[in-house]
């Protein structure tokens, strides 16, 4: 692991610390809202909830937790926090995971479920080694209480090191297929002199990216004056030294999807040689995913935890906006991960379709009964199941539609 020196003056560590406080402010409200996923009503309230019946509380007293201010280096860079849910009315609670904000966190809850006045411990773990700054994700934990639908745990600090890129995770969300997209960065360089005292000049020796045939990578040295005035209004900026200018452009074409790509830069800062960027994004087309355990922010089907012992369904919605009649030649199941999973598509009357440009097919996604116990929820999309659809364009060409399935099988 690298080891990070210190990056700022003793006399600028106030100025870190209140620019920080700002700066999370915002940040927090910004992650949160991303972290926020919609929960679908349910048609029908568990037995716990009818009338004349025990109704279960959820209480969290802590949702969220500072861990202040880093100097960045192999020791601070990872870190976990316990969070406490309890269940403080007469119903049994139940809970289960709702989703993440970024690749960089994870979390796991002690317990399913709880009867009053049982705990359960929601264990968050993150990982900065891939950017320095402001850290601020969430975990969103889903319950059966009718009050209280969810709850959101948020962990926040605030990261400092020599060499930082602003932002720290690139996002390209809900981009077209049929066109290319550019999303802007900039690396920051804070070092001032080299280790025998002489000037640091600070240099952009590579960048790579996984899966490069799918990207454009372009960066540039610039002023100071290239900051903009958000970036100068925050303390942890004013002190850079160097400043890199950087555009990172997805190409058209791509599969319809979700995506996780991780952008190298490698500088000749002997304490960064290599700084990591989290590159994220979902990719759409001509057709539109949804139902009641699709997760549109995170682009994957939530079905969570169910017993070998019963076969469970879920479905999807596909909405296709497209001229041609659309059955088994033009959209298709073309692989399914684990070999097992059942998905089933059903075509809409083909008459019915030469009067309309949308089609709404439904998808029936089974976890069949005696299904092998196993693990598919994650935390990367490739952990999870999955299902390939095949979209054949009007001039020939195939192309993917990937939903990942996030479940696990147990007893």
């Amino acid at each position: 692991m690298r080891t990070f020196g210190i990056i700022v003056a003793a006399g600028v560590a106030l100025g870190l610390i209140l620019g920080y406080v700002a700066a999370t402010v915002s940040a927090n409200k910004l992650q949160y809202e991303a972290a926020v996923l919609v929960v679908e009503e349910d048609e029908e309230k568990p037995a716990s909830m009818r009338e004349g019946q025990s109704t279960p509380e959820a209480s969290a007293p802590e949702t969220s937790f500072d861990f202040g201010v880093l100097d960045k280096n192999e020791q601070t860079e990872k870190g976990e926090h316990d969070f406490v849910i309890t269940n403080t009315g007469d119903g049994v609670l139940t809970l289960r995971d709702g989703g993440k904000g970024c690749m960089c966190t994870s979390f796991a809850i002690s317990r399913d479920s709880l009867k009053k006045g049982e705990k359960a411990i929601v264990k968050v773990k993150w990982d900065a080694s891939r950017g320095g700054g402001v850290f601020n994700q969430g975990v969103r934990v889903v319950t059966n209480d009718p009050n209280k639908k969810e709850i959101v745990f948020n962990v926040h600090g605030l990261y400092t090191a020599p060499v930082l890129a602003n932002p720290n995770q690139i996002t390209f969300s809900g981009v077209s297929s049929s066109s290319s997209h550019t999303r802007d960065f900039k690396v920051f360089g804070f070092n001032k002199t080299t280790p025998d005292g002489q000037p640091f000049d600070m240099q952009i020796l590579e960048t790579s990216i996984s899966n490069p045939e799918n990207y454009e990578i372009s960066i540039e040295k610039v002023g100071l004056d290239a900051m903009t005035q958000a970036e100068k209004e925050q303390r942890l900026f004013e002190n850079a030294v160097n400043l890199f200018q950087g555009h990172l452009t997805l190409k058209s074409g791509q599969p319809q999807g979700t995506f996780q790509e991780i952008l190298r830069i490698r500088t000749n800062d002997a304490q960064i040689p290599v700084l990591e960027v989290s590159v994220e994004g979902q990719v759409t087309g001509a057709v539109t995913i949804s139902g009641n355990v699709y997760d549109k922010a995170r682009g994957y089907m939530n079905i969570g935890s169910v017993s070998t012992r019963n076969e469970t369904v879920e479905m999807l919605r596909l909405t296709v906006v497209d001229k041609r009649i659309i059955n088994g030649e033009t959209l298709r199941v073309a692989s399914v991960q684990p070999d097992w999973l059942g998905v089933e598509v059903a075509y809409p009357d083909e008459e019915v379709q030469k009067t309309l440009p949308v089609k709404l097919l439904d998808v029936t996604v089974r976890i069949p009964k005696g299904s092998p116990q196993g693990n598919f929820v994650g935390p990367d999309k490739e952990h999870m199941g999955r299902i390939v659809f095949s979209l054949v364009g009007e001039e020939g060409a195939e192309s993917e539609i990937i939903v990942p399935v996030r479940f696990a099988v147990g007893p």
